[in-house]
């Protein structure tokens, strides 16, 4: 029965930018460390958002949070602003994916991403990370 409770109106489920902002307000004082979420379920027209990410963190401004499409590069569904503040699911239904996050200084978040074997791609589209020793941290959609 409460399997059932859970998946109604969303009860239950991982919003993606709650994870994030819960992730990240632990790995924000950890450099370089890179977490892999639990599932989040993306519903249709929900955003990932990095300003509102960095809000709901209360330590990180909103040029210090880059969200990616990551894994997800390829599916049209995941529509991308391209410059690392805006993701939006506009598919049917919800999709479970999950979340990779990490911070650290902005002009060693690509190597970083390197060393756990991930797209340093991810960071590409995030001027505000890219260069620089300001803390910078990427939450980036993976497959589930």
């Amino acid at each position: 029965m409460l399997p059932i409770i859970n998946n109604i109106g969303g009860i239950g489920q991982n919003r993606p930018n709650d994870v994030a902002v819960r992730e990240l307000k632990d790995l924000v004082t950890s450099p370089s460390q890179h977490r892999l979420t639990e599932s989040v379920v993306f519903k249709q027209e929900e955003a990932l958002n990095a300003k509102a990410i960095a809000e709901k963190t209360n330590v990180l401004s909103p040029d210090q949070v880059c969200v990616s499409v990551g894994e997800l590069s390829d599916d049209p569904n995941f529509v991308d602003k391209g410059d690392g503040t805006l993701i939006t699911y506009t598919g049917r239904g919800s999709k479970t994916t999950k979340l990779s996050v990490m911070c650290d200084a902005g002009n060693a978040l690509s190597e970083d991403l390197g060393s756990y074997s991930l797209d340093q791609g991810w960071v590409s589209a995030c001027s505000a990370c890219t260069g620089g020793t300001q803390t910078c941290c990427l939450v980036a959609i993976r497959k589930a």
